[in-house]
């Protein structure tokens, strides 16, 4: 994150992914005419929005770093920070937010936990997973793609290969909601209080979990 754009980079005062206009509408709102590249003040952020320039970002980590991948947009309170910090929080980077070679020696032994032998048996069971949550929108005229299908599909599976009980997944979705608010939405500081609490939970039922009983071979307990 920067406060201030390169020289001669082209600067859009008004865009805001976080404005209500934008969260009812993106698709209206990227329509309009902006270039494809252009640094936002509203997040201190250059945004990238064509698909060729997207993909040379993706390809060149070596030219643009993800050390700013997971930075909270606006500062935590106090309050959240002392919140987070009791509970065990300690920040520090993760494997999407380091770049090479801190990057890959996380990523080996996390690729353990996704061998192509075990992706392939998964595969009945995220067919199953995908097909109950579609048959829960049959019939509607629309719906939040996102809310019932690209969020719950791989939290659910991930949270079967870590042996969390089903009747705790929706309790553990609603926590990995409020630590995405906390890191890229712009939550008020009263609210930061209530997601850091959410987030200390978060942090002892996993503890908790990894403590009571040995997770399968190859399992990884996301507690950071």
């Amino acid at each position: 994150m920067t406060t201030t754009p390169a020289p001669g980079c082209l600067v859009d005062e008004s865009f805001d992914p976080l404005s209500p206009e934008f969260l009812a509408d993106p698709f209206a709102a990227m329509a309009a005419g902006r270039p494809p590249v252009f640094f936002a003040p509203s997040i201190g952020y250059y945004v990238v929005t064509r698909y060729t320039d997207v993909e040379e970002v993706f390809k060149h980590p070596a030219t643009y770093s993800a050390a700013a991948a997971q930075a909270p947009l606006v500062p935590l309170a106090p309050e959240a920070q002392q919140i987070l910090l009791a509970g065990g929080h300690r920040p520090q980077p993760s494997m999407a937010s380091l770049d090479q070679p801190a990057h890959a020696r996380l990523r080996k032994p996390a690729a353990r936990a996704f061998s192509m032998k075990r992706v392939t048996a998964m595969i009945p069971a995220i067919e199953a997973a995908a097909a109950q949550l579609l048959d829960a929108v049959r019939g509607e005229p629309e719906f939040d793609l996102v809310a019932a299908l690209a969020f719950p599909l791989p939290a659910n599976i991930v949270f079967s290969l870590m042996g969390v009980p089903e009747q705790d997944y929706g309790q553990l979705k609603q926590w990995c909601g409020y630590r995405a608010a906390l890191s890229w939405g712009r939550p008020a500081p009263e609210d930061q209080a209530e997601i850091a609490t959410s987030m200390a939970a978060y942090r002892r039922y996993m503890r908790s979990r990894s403590t009571s009983r040995s997770p399968r071979p190859g399992t990884t307990w996301p507690v950071t």
